[in-house]
């Protein structure tokens, strides 16, 4: 109906290129902010998650930067950090605009996304904890390394092959000669 359009249209712009977040949404409270963000990025967010690489990240994307510099602005009062950059320089010749990209990298600030803001779908979600669980598994792994490097060099000057000192300890006989390359232990 004509009165619910005039409604909306009074909540702020919209458009593809000119859409701002509501001032009531950008004053209100951190609970209302965060279901907005978490709307936003369901529709125009991703999980970026390169296992091989240890890339993480979640990322949205648009073409309206003024629009995306108030979503990492209240990304910013729920105390996640992320960085915000030219994605795609227009190409006219191929009739695209230019497209920015808010990222949210580092672990703690991706966990807190998930706990704070989180995606609304089941698929989105399930994305978002396997990059956390990897990152959480790498953690306890380099823990692990570093608790038992002074024995594995003390071992290893002692004799023992990178099989058997792994072996002992419970690690992986690459993971025990990449600690004896790395300190020069032959």
């Amino acid at each position: 109906s004509r009165l619910m359009g005039e409604e909306l249209l009074a909540l702020g712009k919209f458009g593809l290129y000119r859409w701002d977040v509501p001032g009531f949404i950008v004053n209100g409270s951190d609970a209302l902010r965060a279901a907005w963000i978490s709307g936003f990025f369901e529709a125009e967010g991703h999980v970026y998650w390169n296992e091989k690489h240890h890339a993480r990240q979640v990322c949205a994307t648009s073409v309206n930067k003024a629009g995306l510099e108030q979503v990492r602005s209240m990304l910013s009062g729920l105390n996640i950090n992320s960085t915000f950059g030219l994605l795609n320089k227009a190409a006219p010749e191929k009739n695209t605009l230019d497209s920015y990209r808010i990222n949210i990298h580092y672990h703690a600030d991706i966990k807190r996304y998930r706990d704070v803001v989180g995606f609304i779908s089941s698929r989105k979600r399930e994305k978002l904890d396997a990059p956390i669980s990897s990152y959480e598994r790498e953690l306890v792994h380099r823990y692990t390394v570093k608790e038992h490097e002074s024995a594995i060099l003390a071992r290893r000057r002692l004799g023992e092959t990178h099989a058997e000192i792994a072996q002992s300890i419970g690690l992986e006989r690459e993971t025990v000669a990449a600690v004896c390359y790395r300190n020069n232990v032959e």
